[in-house]
């Protein structure tokens, strides 16, 4: 009975592996099925959500309008500005210098470094004592030669009779007869007498030693009261004080548009003024006129040099009302600006050197306040200033920018910012 039972109980190994089997593979199924099914309702859910999602509409772009700045410009004729640098020097300079040897005996009391003599005024004096009494010597020469003239001439009287009591002789002994050789001899000796009495007045008189013109003592060498001198002892060094002259530094290309005597021009040389801003108040110049050009160019950076006189630089002479203001000195040595007054340029617009863009463009507000870039024919580039032919590129009464602006693509819109009609400038205005 038990053997029965257990052999109802038991099953075959047979059956067991096959259940083993149909696990594993049930269990290899889920593994792959279950992953697909995820990844396809990830998918599914991905696609729900982009074809729900919500569209965003495209709108259009407006541009917004840029505040700007303008002027407006306005044609004319406009006089040049060349600006140069420049350095003072005197107009006259020489070297004082005794035309005799002597001791020296007397010296003004401006005879220093800067001292200043009118024309005439006397600077050092020379012991005159020795040409004195050479000057006495010379006269009594002359009086004596004065004497042998007229007493060969009484003898000229009494060689002239006793030539005529002769009669006849022969001519070659009629010379010596007269005494004509005696007489020219009796002549000469009294030409030579006067030549050396005046001479020996000229010694007198260049024992004063004067200032040849108005004049300022630029270098003081060691003489002084006792010293010896000579004709090769060096007194001072003047310089005049009537006129100074600047010697101005230009580029070359300048020239064209100065007046400059010299050049196959008759009239005056250009207007200059001149400036000094660290050393004169603000404001303060001086005028002066262009007079030559230097035959030179400069050595370092080979620029033309041109001459410009200015009278009375010192201020020396008096004002002719009280209320005249007084000019500012121009001393020797000083560096200083200048602003040549050049020829005329007629038709022209003259703008603002920073109005003018890149590539010689300008920025125009056009019509309909739309940005217009405008490329320009550039007649004369200044320091601060620019001369555009009136007609290319910029016509009269157009408005410019002048302020800058982030967007530069033509077509911007602008605005203005603060409505300015006026000029740029001014017809004949000569700023630079």
């Amino acid at each position: 009975m038990n053997d029965k039972t257990d052999i109802t109980t038991k099953a075959p190994p047979a059956f067991k592996r096959k259940k083993r089997g149909v696990g594993s593979a049930i269990l290899t199924f889920l593994k792959i099925v279950i992953p697909l099914v995820v990844l396809a309702a990830g998918i599914g859910v991905c696609i729900y959500f982009v074809k729900t999602a919500p569209k965003a509409e495209q709108k259009e772009i407006v541009r917004e309008a840029e505040l700007v700045q303008v002027r407006t410009v306005q044609k004319g004729a406009y006089r040049v500005s060349v600006n140069a640098m420049g350095t003072v020097i005197p107009a006259k300079r020489t070297l004082l210098q005794p035309r005799i040897s002597g001791q020296v005996t007397a010296v003004s009391a401006k005879f220093v470094p800067g001292g200043r003599f009118d024309s005439g005024e006397t600077i050092v004096k020379i012991d005159q004592d020795d040409y004195d009494l050479i000057v006495k010597q010379r006269a009594a020469s002359v009086v004596k030669a004065e004497h042998d003239l007229k007493i060969e001439q009484g003898q000229q009287i009494i060689a002239k009779r006793e030539f005529e009591l002769l009669g006849n002789t022969p001519a070659g002994d009629s010379d010596l007869i007269l005494r004509k050789p005696q007489l020219a001899l009796a002549k000469a000796a009294l030409v030579s007498a006067q030549a050396a009495l005046d001479k020996a007045i000229l010694d007198q008189k260049r024992t004063t030693l004067t200032a040849p013109f108005n004049a300022v003592i630029l270098e003081k060498q060691q003489v002084d009261l006792g010293s010896q001198v000579s004709p090769v002892t060096q007194i001072a060094m003047l310089g005049g004080t009537d006129v100074f002259w600047v010697v101005a530094s230009l580029p070359i290309s300048d020239l064209g548009w100065l007046d400059i005597p010299g050049r196959g021009q008759t009239r005056e040389g250009s207007t200059v003024e001149i400036f000094n801003k660290t050393s004169w108040p603000e404001g303060a110049k001086r005028t002066g006129r262009i007079v030559g050009l230097l035959s030179t160019l400069e050595t370092q950076g080979r620029l033309a040099r041109v001459l410009v006189e200015v009278k009375d630089p010192l201020c020396l002479k008096k004002l002719e009302k009280a209320t005249d203001l007084r000019l500012p000195e121009l001393l020797m040595g000083m560096y200083v600006s200048l602003d040549a007054k050049g020829r005329e340029l007629k038709d022209v617009i003259k703008i603002k050197r920073t109005s003018l863009r890149d590539n010689d463009t300008v920025w125009v507000y056009g019509e309909g306040g739309l940005l217009e870039i405008h490329e320009v024919k550039v007649l004369r580039r200044g320091r601060d200033v620019v001369y555009v032919k009136n007609g290319a590129g910029l016509t009269d009464g157009q408005r410019i920018v002048i302020s800058d602006l982030a967007v530069r693509i033509p077509g911007t819109p602008l605005k203005i910012d603060a409505p300015t009609t006026q000029p740029t400038t001014q017809p004949g205005d000569t700023s630079k």
